[in-house]
């Protein structure tokens, strides 16, 4: 009886399922919430600076970097792989079909009388399965197909970012040595000038 109890309760001890993940809080100050322009909500922070130069070099960035086109063909494929792990929890549906006809052998076959030589068969079949997630396997596939999704637009957004920053770093800079060359020019015409 003993060894009977310790089996069944190492069965059910196998049967035990994950516990959800619980994403931890975010405590971001409330200076910051206020603070925060409305173009970072939405992620275009550089539109601060009010230059439509500077977007247009961004905008043109974002639609030919290679980085950029490849992450975001990571976020396609992550979600086509989610779609394919939800489509495990439901049922499928398989039909098939066929038609033939046959005649029988004048030569090798004797047929009984009033029975016609040439006959058709038909055949339908219809087959409906579902697997029960008695062990989470297949939650868990979804859940591990979600966060892999999450995580690739993460990776997707720290592309996009990084590269406008570099572009607005860039576009500063050559903005900067303009002004030092418009400067350099305006003393030297001074001092000869004087």
């Amino acid at each position: 009886m003993r060894r009977i109890l310790a089996t069944s309760s190492l069965l059910l001890a196998a049967c035990a399922t994950q516990p959800d993940y619980q994403r931890p809080a975010l405590e971001l100050p409330a200076s910051w919430q206020q603070a925060a322009p409305h173009f970072a909500e939405d992620g275009r922070w550089w539109r601060i600076y009010e230059d439509a130069s500077l977007e247009e070099l961004i905008q043109e960035s974002f639609e030919t970097n290679a980085d950029l086109v490849i992450a975001a063909a990571r976020v396609d494929e992550a979600r086509g792989i989610l779609g394919e792990a939800r489509s495990f929890r439901r049922p499928t549906l398989d039909a098939q079909g066929s038609a033939g006809r046959q005649q029988i052998s004048t030569r090798t076959a004797v047929a009984p009388p009033g029975i016609p030589r040439e006959y058709s068969t038909y055949r339908g079949t219809l087959n409906l399965s579902y697997e029960v997630d008695l062990f989470g396997r297949l939650a868990a596939g979804v859940e591990a197909a979600r966060a892999e999704l999450e995580a690739s637009e993460a990776a997707r957004d720290a592309v996009r970012l990084a590269l406008a920053a570099q572009v607005a770093k860039s576009y500063f800079a050559l903005r900067s040595f303009e002004q030092q060359a418009r400067l350099t020019r305006e003393t030297l015409r001074l001092r000869e000038d004087s």
